[in-house]
C-alpha cells in the first residue's frame, strides 16, 4: 500500500504543479482538470462496487499512463507537424481531453487506495490499520516533497518520472488478490468461546 500511496500523492501533487506548463489553452486544461476530479469521484466509488479493488487499481493506472504517454509523445516531439501552427491547434484540441484521462486515472486510483485504507478490512486488520496506514501515508509524503523541486526541471523529466511512478502502481496492482480469491476467514471471523464445556 505504500507504493499505492506514494504513485498517488506524488502525481497528483505534480500534475497539479505542471498544468502551467503542460500544451494548448490553459484555460481550457483547467476546466478538464476540474470536471477530471468530479467524474472520478462518481466513476472511482462505481468502479470500486463494481468490478473490484484489483481491476480498478488496473483500469486507473492504464488511463493514467495513457494521459501520461500522451503528453510526453507532446513534450518530445514524436507526432510530425508540417508546422508550427497545425502542431499548436492539435496541442489545442487533444490535450484537454489527454488531462481528463489522466487525472481521472490518479483520482479514481487515490480514492481506491483511500477506501482500501480505511475500510477494507482484507488488507489492513482493524488492529493494524492505524499504524499501517499511517507508515504507508508518512512515506508517501517524505517522497512527495520532491515535487514541487521535480515540476521545475525542464521537460519532459517530470513527465518521465510522473510514467515511472505509474509504472510501479501499476505492477503493485496485479500483486492483490482479486475478490473471489478472499479466503472467507478474510471476509469475516468467527469466535467460539467455551464455557464449561458449551460452546
Amino acid at each position: 500500500m505504500t507504493v499505492m500511496w506514494t504513485a498517488c500523492s506524488f502525481n497528483q501533487f505534480l500534475l497539479s504543479a505542471q498544468m502551467k506548463y503542460l500544451e494548448g489553452n490553459i484555460f481550457i486544461n483547467f476546466y478538464m482538470f476540474g470536471a477530471a476530479g468530479v467524474l472520478a469521484v462518481i466513476l472511482g466509488s462505481f468502479f470500486y462496487e463494481n468490478i473490484g479493488l484489483k481491476s480498478t487499481y488496473i483500469l486507473s493506472f492504464y488511463m493514467s499512463l495513457i494521459g501520461a504517454m500522451s503528453i510526453l509523445m507532446i513534450q518530445m516531439n514524436v507526432l510530425g507537424f508540417k508546422d508550427k501552427a497545425q502542431k499548436d491547434l492539435f496541442e489545442e484540441r487533444a490535450m484537454p481531453f489527454i488531462i481528463l484521462t489522466l487525472k481521472m486515472g490518479i483520482i479514481i486510483s487515490f480514492i481506491t487506495t483511500t477506501q482500501v485504507s480505511f475500510t477494507d478490512d482484507r488488507i489492513f486488520p482493524p488492529q493494524q490499520r492505524n499504524t499501517s496506514v499511517g507508515t504507508a501515508g508518512m512515506i508517501a509524503r517524505s517522497i512527495t516533497i520532491v515535487a514541487p523541486i521535480v515540476n521545475e526541471w525542464s521537460s519532459p523529466i517530470p513527465i518521465v518520472i510522473m510514467v515511472a511512478f505509474l509504472i510501479a502502481g501499476l505492477l503493485t496492482s496485479y500483486s492483490f488478490p482479486n475478490d473471489n480469491e478472499f479466503t472467507p476467514g478474510e471476509e469475516q471471523k468467527e469466535i467460539v468461546y467455551d464455557l464449561n464445556g458449551k460452546k
